[in-house]
């Protein structure tokens, strides 16, 4: 196979079900979507070699690959040409769709299968969860079961997100999430108290997750946006609010006035995301917002997307 070219999903971190409970936490509900995604042309190369039009993040990606590469022990290199990238630390599962593609890429350029748990552990990659893995594979709208005695995250439900809901994300520019080292340090919860564990459990398993099987939007954003207004709450001191970005209230308030519907933060943000019942309706807001954000001077990305039912796009080019 001369090269390998391979585009990749973002996930969506809707929040926890489960925080901590005995020996298991971190059960995690996600979602996959068609946007913002990784797209690159792999090839055997003698070293790593990364092209795109931003040398700072071909510098960022380069170092991500060598650690990789470095883990596998490969006795070669890859030369990576990169159409469109997923930003680092906006809460959209970046690095693990990345490591997903670089693993998948060996596979085929090398015959080198990688079990993406072992390297995760061995690049110091800990508290990944399931949902970013199983949407770079199979796609959907996803359950995890959560870390169990340091065990990784299985699989306990995938289903496809319908196809007439749409998202729209909104992306501060000048704000980032916490990177993964930082992240290590707060995930490490203190216990929930049994309120809180059993308000999470009720609002997973019999609001977002039947809301999703039967298509019904209206369970499904309801109790989603209860879930994430728990865990923000449970995290504020954290973040320093419900949500980590300054301008997050705004840009809630502002899509709330839109129609949006479930609003909530993604990971550690500072991306907040929104559901719309229809392409139209999603299409409508999407228009307005980049006008109201505009006047308001607010220096953010609006990016419209749906589920992705499938996993990441794999084809050989010659």
């Amino acid at each position: 196979m001369g090269k390998v070219r391979i585009r990749t999903p973002s996930r969506i971190h809707l929040g926890f079900y489960n925080i901590r409970y005995k020996n298991v936490m971190f059960g995690s509900i996600g979602l996959t979507v068609n946007r913002p995604f990784y797209d690159i042309t792999f090839e055997r190369c003698d070293e790593i070699e990364v092209m795109s039009s931003d040398s700072s993040k071909s510098r960022e990606i380069c170092k991500i690959t060598e650690k990789v590469l470095d883990a596998i022990g490969l006795p070669g290199g890859l030369r990576m040409r990169i159409r469109s990238y997923i930003d680092r630390h906006i809460g959209l599962g970046s690095t693990t769709q990345l490591l997903m593609a670089i693993i998948s890429a060996v596979d085929r350029l090398y015959g080198i299968k990688v079990d993406p748990w072992t390297l995760f552990k061995n690049i110091g990659r800990r508290n990944v969860s399931g949902v970013g893995v199983a949407g770079f594979l199979k796609g959907g709208f996803i359950v995890d079961s959560g870390w169990r005695d340091k065990r990784p995250p299985q699989v306990i439900m995938r289903h496809p997100f319908p196809r007439d809901w749409r998202i729209i994300l909104i992306v501060p520019k000048r704000e980032r999430g916490f990177s993964e080292d930082v992240e290590e340090r707060y995930l490490m919860p203190k216990n929930p108290s049994p309120d809180l564990r059993r308000e999470l459990l009720e609002h997973a398993f019999l609001g977002i997750i039947p809301g999703v099987v039967n298509k019904d939007f209206k369970m499904f954003t309801y109790h989603l946006e209860m879930l994430d207004r728990a865990l923000g709450k449970y995290y504020e001191d954290i973040q320093g609010g419900r949500y980590l970005s300054r301008h997050a209230q705004d840009i809630v308030s502002i899509l709330k006035d839109l129609g949006g519907r479930g609003i909530g933060q993604s990971s550690w943000g500072p991306t907040i995301y929104s559901f719309f019942e229809s392409k139209k309706r999603a299409i409508e807001a999407y228009k307005a917002l980049k006008k109201k954000f505009n006047k308001l001077g607010l220096s953010v990305d609006v990016i419209m997307c749906k589920g992705q039912n499938i996993g990441a796009i794999i084809w050989s080019e010659l």
